[in-house]
């Protein structure tokens, strides 16, 4: 090795130098002896070069748990910079979590997205409370009313590696972006066939029944709101699963207490209905959909 060096122009420090054994055979072998400058190499168990930590058993768990906690201390920065009440839109919380988190999360992916799937699982917790946080959303709050993120990261990596692979397996000259945007819609495709089996979740047929973007409003409390009673967890029908009390029932019905119930279904408030909506029936697309209605808030 130090012949090596020396023909292709290279200075090789020994107390700046380790070694890792990678080999994923579970017998008894031993490790290779290596010197340098007469000095033995030290081996070790996991290596960081460039930001990546390497294992001997290229598994990447050591680095994935690194990453984690790197990534859960930047979440602080999201939470200080919103509150339910006030601080930035939906819009620029997101553009925050892209730019301090989802950043860490992508350099590298090339190398540990080998690793294996109950691993990179480990992430998963990291794009939940990070959403959770830009929506204003509970933390009981079920992830798959929010935006997935596996999706959402998944597919960017995926349209990047089919669309390069493609353009150089038939040495076209199509271009990438073009190829793309035709991979992004077959994974929006996926995504909605699979949002379409989600028959029991409050947000899918009344409220969303198709995926896109939804505007997010200037005022940081309303957004939140808003939000909240999109997904169907609100505080006042899931606040006894953050303080460990029996499920609330409706004083004037006696039947369980949810925002549907409260914003449609129960007659005792008809009246305030025909009030600021002009009629008794009424729905939850007309009420919180893609463009809320005008007299919701004062409604609430």
């Amino acid at each position: 090795m130090q012949l090596i060096a020396y023909k292709n122009g290279f200075t090789l420090s020994t107390s700046k130098t380790a070694a890792v054994h990678f080999c994923r055979n579970r017998n008894l072998h031993l490790d290779p002896e290596i010197k340098l400058h007469g000095h033995s190499i030290p081996l070790l168990n996991e290596i960081r070069f460039l930001g990546v930590i390497f294992d001997k058993k290229l598994n990447f768990l050591r680095h994935v748990i690194a990453l984690r906690e790197k990534c859960e201390r930047s979440l602080n920065i999201l939470r200080v910079s919103s509150t339910t009440a006030w601080g930035a839109d939906r819009a620029s919380m997101m553009r925050i979590y892209r730019a301090i988190i989802l950043s860490k999360i992508d350099y590298g992916s090339v190398i540990y997205g080998s690793s294996r799937k109950t691993v990179l699982q480990r992430l998963d917790p990291v794009h939940h409370t990070a959403l959770r946080i830009c929506s204003g959303a509970f933390r009981t709050s079920p992830v798959k009313s929010l935006i997935p993120s596996h999706v959402g990261i998944r597919g960017n990596e995926d349209a990047d590696k089919a669309a390069k692979s493609a353009s150089a397996f038939y040495n076209m000259s199509v271009p990438v972006c073009d190829l793309k945007k035709h991979i992004k819609n077959h994974l929006c495709f996926s995504w909605q066939t699979q949002w379409n089996l989600e028959t029991q979740n409050k947000l899918h047929h009344p409220v969303k029944p198709v995926i896109e973007n939804w505007p997010s409003m200037r005022n940081r409390k309303s957004d939140t709101v808003l939000t909240r009673l999109r997904i169907g967890h609100t505080r006042l029908t899931y606040r006894y699963l953050l303080m460990g009390e029996k499920a609330p029932t409706c004083t004037h019905c006696g039947c369980s207490l949810s925002f549907i119930h409260f914003l449609v279904e129960c007659p005792f408030f008809n009246s305030q209905r025909l009030r600021y909506f002009q009629t008794t029936s009424v729905t939850l697309l007309t009420l919180i959909g893609t463009y809320p209605h005008e007299k919701l808030f004062p409604f609430l």
